[in-house]
């Protein structure tokens, strides 16, 4: 006797909503905004000092 099994397809995960990447500048704007700028600008020079930054962040 033939029986006919269709097969089974896996459980599909949940979809997760789209993240929008924020760009370093974006971050910077929101940290200024809470923390205020003269807070931002003293961690940007200290970052600068310590050579956290790379060519491609001053452009």
């Amino acid at each position: 006797m033939f029986c006919s099994v269709r097969p089974t397809t896996p459980p599909q995960p949940p979809r997760l909503p789209k993240v929008r990447a924020r760009t370093p500048e974006e971050v910077a704007v929101e940290l200024a905004a809470v923390l205020g700028t003269d807070r931002v600008d003293k961690a940007f020079g200290l970052a600068a000092i310590a050579g956290r930054f790379v060519e491609e962040d001053l452009a």
